[in-house]
């Protein structure tokens, strides 16, 4: 058991999993907005649970990116990947674990999620890339950042099962004349996070 722990820790540290709070703001307040006659509270388990194996998938893909460079720096050399107590394959392994829980949780949220989880991920995992090309990187760190909030001002269909968007169940003119049939907004929210270590540097 402390075996297993320690490895717990591991990766933990790699991910600097601590810092997963910093993204929640982002992804609760666009659910507050999004909502309009509350939210629950399984629907904010899964906002949760994407927003935090969305950060530790781009945090994942951030240190297989950088591997080479870290193990030259000094800075960075200490970090799991170069000092040997984790492989690149088990940090794939994560990456990839981490993904499908990101696709996973934006599935049981809403059909649009499930269909948006693939853009998500290809934000936060190109910005460890675009650190090799341009001094504006967290440009497209921002983007990740402002993605989540995009949810709250899409239209509002019916929900059915996962995968499934039924039409509205009353006609537009219908909904704009008589409120008490107007189809209740859903909620709705892209998946993406923080993929550095914090807000104020480029690892």
């Amino acid at each position: 058991m402390r075996r297993l722990w320690a490895r717990v820790l591991v990766y933990g540290r790699m991910i600097r999993f601590s810092h997963s709070v910093f993204a929640l703001p982002f992804g609760l307040t666009s659910a507050v907005l999004g909502a309009r006659e509350g939210i629950t509270p399984r629907q904010v388990l899964w906002i949760v649970v994407a927003m935090v194996a969305a950060r530790s998938a781009a945090m994942g893909m951030n240190r297989l990116a950088d591997h080479a460079q870290d193990a030259r720096n000094p800075r960075t050399a200490g970090r799991e990947l170069p000092r040997g107590l984790l492989t690149r394959r088990e940090v794939w392994v994560f990456v990839i674990l981490s993904a499908a829980v990101l696709v996973l949780a934006a599935g049981m949220l809403n059909p649009l999620c499930l269909a948006l989880s693939p853009l998500a991920l290809a934000i936060v995992f190109g910005y460890s890339y675009t650190k090799r090309f341009t001094a504006a990187s967290h440009l497209l760190l921002g983007l990740a950042l402002a993605v989540g909030p995009v949810g709250a001002v899409a239209p509002p269909p019916s929900v059915g099962p996962v995968g499934v968007v039924s039409p509205p169940s009353s006609p537009p003119h219908a909904a704009a004349t008589k409120a008490s049939t107007a189809t209740k907004p859903m909620i709705l929210i892209s998946p993406v996070t923080i993929p550095p270590n914090n807000l104020g540097r480029v690892d």
